[in-house]
């Protein structure tokens, strides 16, 4: 298992097997303390009135639901540790999340979104292979920022690090100054990083599963005379091969259409995040904020953040199939009529009923289709 998965879940016994794990991580504010009182009985109650809050599990678009589970990840989850913004409540922890793969990603250098991350370094290399280099990716300023905040406090990191931080305007710089691209990739993944608007400089992040390769027609390779066994894996990994007859046989002979991978926006605090939204359209999961209330619009355009219709009108404009909305301001706290209200003006501008207020300790789970890519 990826180290990020033990170091944000160390109260999760049942381990998945044949799973890599992707944690994108916004926040990372008191996740220690917030894991280690976890327990399973305070994460159902959570949900007790989640279908009043726009949650529940079943939705329009049923791949994607609300789950009490966070073993039921299907590959790819959404974790809501905290959905507060720059102040803990009562109810809820300063954001964060946390979605399997295996790097960390930071928006934007405000210290709600970033005080956690060398406590979070300190516990993985205890926690997981040191030998394994941690990769971060975030804003310039991130590198030098952990470097002194662990000098100062005598913090020691028990395994390597590499920051690599977005340049305004140009392609991220390595820590060894070599230019990289504004993206993360490997076998299964891409994750590409884009500039939204905010009070100083922040970014969000695309999530894209890559195509999968079509259903194999069992049947069918049976009768072009295909050997059970490596000739089946061949196919299915792309290759030709020769089959019993002495033809020779493609994939495309039986393999069906390539089918589409999977796609998760998550978004900075931001009042406008439009330079995404090309490569935004078609996510299956936006997660947008909504720090503040319908009635403080004007507010929150000053600010840089955004209300509820503000990230419906976005969903909509990206063919979103599921709207999460989180990074609640205090004026939502102990108020339950604002966040149904809030969910209902989403619903409102986004043209559909997925929406979902997210709650500390749900998880989304986001299944693979058969769609075509």
């Amino acid at each position: 298992m990826k180290y990020l998965k033990k170091a944000f879940m160390p109260a999760l016994r049942h381990k998945p097997c044949n799973q890599r794990p992707f944690v994108e991580m916004i926040r990372a504010s008191n996740i220690a303390r917030r894991l280690h009182t976890f327990t399973w009985r305070s994460y159902r109650d959570s949900f007790s009135s989640l279908s009043s809050e726009g949650g529940g599990r079943e939705n329009e678009s049923n791949h994607v639901y609300v789950s009490d589970n966070f073993t039921d990840h299907k590959g790819m989850q959404l974790c809501f540790l905290g959905t507060s913004s720059s102040i803990p409540t009562l109810r809820r922890n300063t954001s964060c999340l946390a979605l399997r793969l295996g790097n960390i990603f930071i928006t934007h250098m405000h210290g709600d979104h970033i005080f956690g991350l060398p406590g979070l370094l300190s516990g993985l290399g205890i926690t997981t292979n040191s030998a394994e280099a941690k990769n971060i990716y975030g804003p310039e300023g991130l590198r030098i920022w952990i470097r002194e905040t662990l000098k100062a406090c005598h913090g020691g990191i028990h395994s390597k690090y590499a920051v690599h931080e977005f340049k305004m305007g140009k392609r991220p710089k390595s820590r060894q100054g070599a230019k990289q691209d504004d993206r993360y990739e490997d076998k299964h993944h891409i994750v590409k990083a884009g500039m939204v608007e905010h009070s100083i400089p922040c970014w969000g992040f695309l999530l894209e599963e890559k195509p999968r390769p079509g259903k194999f027609n069992v049947e069918q390779a049976r009768k072009l005379g295909v050997k059970p066994g490596p000739d089946f894996a061949f196919l299915q990994k792309g290759h030709s091969v020769i089959s019993k007859f002495g033809q020779k046989i493609n994939p495309s002979d039986v393999l069906g259409h390539s089918r589409r991978g999977r796609k998760i926006v998550i978004l900075g605090d931001t009042n406008n995040p439009r330079s995404l939204l090309e490569a935004a359209k078609g996510a299956d999961v936006l997660v947008h904020e909504c720090t503040m209330l319908e009635e403080d619009a004007g507010e929150a355009e000053c600010r840089g953040h955004s209300t509820a219709s503000m990230a419906g009108k976005f969903a909509k404009a990206i063919g979103a199939r599921c709207l999460v909305l989180t990074h609640f301001g205090s004026k939502f706290e102990g108020n339950p009529s604002h966040i149904q209200a809030s969910v209902q003006a989403a619903r409102l501008a986004f043209g559909r009923e997925n929406v979902i207020a997210a709650k500390d300790f749900m998880g989304v789970t986001v299944c693979q289709t058969d769609e075509p890519s």
